[in-house]
């Protein structure tokens, strides 16, 4: 539904480092990441091939929130 491997909700604080997100999707919001009023960081991160069934975000979808990328590869959708 939201977010195909993450749906990050409400005031959250997530930090992710050294993932991968390969091949997710997601009904509605964002293939891989779906990030609604929180804060995610993304570090040594790679997003491939993640799709969302709607024309909401691919890859990821952020409303009213904060996200950080270091060294994060997005490719291929």
């Amino acid at each position: 539904v939201y977010g195909g491997a993450i749906c990050n909700l409400s005031g959250s604080n997530i930090r992710l480092i050294n993932c991968a997100f390969v091949g997710n999707t997601a009904w509605q919001y964002g293939g891989a990441i779906a990030n609604l009023a929180s804060n995610i960081s993304l570090t040594n991160a790679s997003l491939q091939n993640n799709n969302s069934n709607s024309a909401t975000g691919r890859v990821f979808y952020n409303s009213g929130s904060t996200m950080t990328m270091v060294n994060t590869i997005v490719w291929n959708g």
